[in-house]
């Protein structure tokens, strides 16, 4: 029913559907039973990365979207730091540079987040 509302000519109070929606989230959070987050993993999701990522923790994830990546700059990036991390030879301004590019792919958002983490960029 909300795509008809979308995507009609028919004029649409923003203001007022978000105060709508925030009201049935309200609703849905004070009255549900089964919660999806639970006390266990709130200080993850507080901290999410909070622990020093490993080396061999890295490299893994790095090798395993080598794989999945088609040529291009982020498949090149993700290369070339699995090269810096076995064999450290480039400054940090190229370091931050090859993160940037991930970065900038949503689909690598996580990837450049952990080696950012890793290289303490």
């Amino acid at each position: 029913m909300l795509s008809f509302l979308f995507f009609s000519d028919m004029p649409l109070d923003l203001e007022q559907l978000a105060k709508s929606l925030a009201e049935k989230t309200d609703i849905i959070a004070h009255h549900t039973t089964i919660p999806f987050i639970t006390a266990d993993l709130v200080p993850f999701i507080a901290k999410p990365c909070e622990q020093d990522v490993s080396k061999d923790a890295v490299l893994q994830l790095l090798e395993q979207n080598i794989n999945h990546a088609e040529d291009s700059i982020e498949k090149e990036s993700i290369e070339l730091l699995k090269q810096e991390i076995e064999n450290p030879t480039y400054g940090k301004a190229i370091i931050k540079g090859l993160i940037e590019n991930l970065r900038l792919d949503p689909a690598y958002h996580w990837i450049a987040y952990v080696t950012a983490k890793y290289f303490n960029i």
